[in-house]
């Protein structure tokens, strides 16, 4: 009976993350509970939004549970619950317009899902797990099901144990940051155009769109393969009237625009405040100039984490053409575009690793490239899964790997 649960295709995906999900939380507690964190990571919890204001790396303090969930909420987790609880408050606008780091650079969907949840729990850290936590589930089984016509059973497995023990992909099943709920409903989205609702398609995407500035990429893959499945080169004139309800996810964008133009005077607010971090737009951050010069001033952890995540990109980069031969142009240009657009916009890899989760075609692939290579299969799977549980257990302990 147990064997043929597991084997089932309806359950092998959920049993997967929850097994994963224990593993991963077991590691961050006792990580958390019995490892030096880094001196960034020890600030007082609960800290007022005017430290948050001045960009301080600190964690919010749960009314439950703390000392076995705490090591989920460093970092962006602070910014996310700030605007969850305050919204984007006259001292976040304040801090924006003076240069300094604020809220504003951080887009609203996730807060807004988080405040929500909060209603039921009464815990705002708690929600903000919560919420990740449901949406991991999600992406699991969304992923799932788009693998389905395209991999051999074998080949799904592989590609979702790919996805779960990716080693950025302990932001699907715990932290304060909206990663989950991006690929959820990135999946949702494309799900529902190739199933010929358009519309429907569009109207999900939309908090994608307003989870990030990469959410643009998920307008750019819909109508990507909205093209490829109409076959656009023999017959430009077959696209339907609700294909262009794919555009409808602009409005995501297109309210936190016209929310920051409102609030701040700024409709690129969000570009504007990333001055404050170091990140103007421009060659410098282009060509990574950040990055390679601070090589020499920081130590070994500083260069490991950092080029752990370029390497990753590099990978999932080489991987587009294979995206291409198996699954079309258009999910290739979507990899194309969820890979860029962060890749381009980051002075030194940072934040690379868990943005390249939305990237699931290059998770389908590698699954099929391990269906059809079984030599590749330990090494690459233990490999990953061991990564996994050293960068969660560091993220844990205070070493910024977000």
């Amino acid at each position: 009976m147990a064997s043929s649960i597991i084997g089932s295709d309806r359950w092998y995906p959920i049993l997967l993350f929850l097994a994963l999900a224990v593993v991963l939380y077991l590691v961050v507690w006792q990580s958390f509970a019995h490892f030096e964190r880094v001196e960034m990571a020890r600030l007082p919890c609960g800290r007022p939004a005017a430290q948050v204001a001045r960009g301080l790396c600190a964690r919010y303090e749960l009314r439950y549970f703390d000392e076995q969930l705490a090591g989920w909420l460093w970092f962006d987790t602070g910014w996310y619950i700030s605007i969850a609880r305050d919204g984007y408050s006259d001292a976040q606008v304040r801090a924006f317009k003076e240069g300094r780091q604020s809220a504003v650079a951080f887009f609203p969907a996730y807060p807004l899902i988080v405040r929500q949840v909060n209603r039921l729990v009464d815990d705002m850290p708690l929600a903000a797990l919560l919420t990740t936590f449901i949406c991991g589930v999600g992406v699991t089984l969304l992923f799932w099901r788009w693998t389905r016509a395209r991999l051999s059973p074998r080949g799904r497995r592989f590609a979702l144990v790919l996805l779960l023990l990716y080693p950025y992909a302990w932001f699907l099943f715990g932290t304060g940051y909206g990663d989950a709920l991006f690929l959820l409903v990135t999946l949702g989205a494309f799900l529902l155009l190739e199933a010929e609702h358009p519309v429907l398609a569009g109207l999900v995407a939309v908090p994608a769109l307003a989870g990030r500035p990469t959410g643009v990429a998920v307008t750019i893959g819909l109508l990507a393969v909205t093209a490829a499945r109409r076959d656009w080169r023999f017959a430009p004139l077959c696209f339907r009237p609700g294909d262009a309800g794919v555009l409808l996810s602009l409005g995501g964008l297109v309210a936190w625009l016209a929310y920051l133009w409102a609030r701040t005077g700024d409709a690129l607010a969000f570009v504007t405040v990333q001055a404050a971090w170091g990140q103007r737009p421009g060659p410098l951050t282009w060509f990574k100039s950040h990055f390679f010069a601070h090589l020499h001033d920081h130590g070994w952890s500083f260069i490991l984490r950092r080029s752990a995540q370029a390497l990753c990109a590099i990978l999932f980069l080489a991987a587009i053409t294979a995206v291409w031969r198996r699954f079309g142009w258009g999910y290739a240009a979507y990899s194309l575009a969820i890979i860029g657009i962060p890749l381009v916009g980051s002075s030194d890899f940072q934040g690379l690793g868990r943005y390249l989760l939305a990237a699931f075609p290059v998770f389908a692939v590698g699954g099929a490239v391990l269906d059809e290579q079984p030599c590749w299969r330990w090494p690459i799977l233990v490999g990953s899964g061991a990564l996994l549980i050293v960068f969660a257990a560091l993220f844990a302990t205070g070493h910024y790997m977000a």
